[in-house]
């Protein structure tokens, strides 16, 4: 189960102060996962959202972030 403590959630103003893409453990901070738990969660495609391979990157696009929030900008 997620630790808010050790894991603090994503806050709007850090989303709206996000470029084009944010990587996985920003993104799986705003369902409230660690680090780790965000990596696993994008190996096993369990995020709403697609993740993208950039180099040895991985990257989640903001807008399908804020989609997968009910967020928009």
């Amino acid at each position: 189960m997620p630790n808010p403590q050790r894991n603090p959630t994503l806050t709007q103003d850090e989303l709206d102060r996000a470029g084009l893409t944010v990587d996985v453990p920003t993104a799986g901070r705003a369902f409230g996962l660690g680090k780790s738990q965000s990596y696993v969660y994008a190996e096993q495609g369990k995020f709403p959202f697609r993740v993208h391979q950039i180099g040895h990157r991985k990257a989640v696009a903001t807008a399908d972030l804020r989609a997968a929030l009910g967020l928009s900008r």
